[in-house]
């Protein structure tokens, strides 16, 4: 039998670090660690990265990261490390980071039908 998949998806990151930081970072490395554990994944989905809300250790936690495009060159190295994810095409490209190797440019077709 094939076997499922269990995601976990935290959306809108900033909103929570905001609330209370320490707290947030405690319970999303809590969680991490468990689901690792049973054999989940999680997904952290941040709008706006910046220092302020992706912590050191969040970053230890999650080595596999994707950027689309980033608002500008230290946004881009912030996340991913390297620069790049700023020169994207805003909706048909992203950066495939896996445990601090340099990314990888992946480029999703796209057919837009017109009227």
């Amino acid at each position: 039998p094939a076997m499922s998949y269990r995601i976990i998806v935290i959306e809108n990151l900033e909103s929570l670090i905001f609330e209370n930081r320490k707290k947030t970072d405690m319970y999303i490395l809590r969680l991490a660690e468990k689901a690792r554990a049973v054999g989940m994944h999680m997904l952290l989905c941040i709008d706006n990265v910046s220092s302020r809300v992706l912590s050191g250790t969040i970053k230890i936690c999650f080595p596999v990261r994707m950027s689309f495009k980033a608002d500008s060159r230290a946004t881009a190295i912030s996340f991913l490390g390297e620069s790049g994810a700023e020169k994207l095409n805003n909706d048909t490209d992203f950066l495939f980071s896996d445990c601090g190797r340099l990314p990888v440019l992946i480029h999703i077709p796209s057919s837009k039908v017109g009227k």
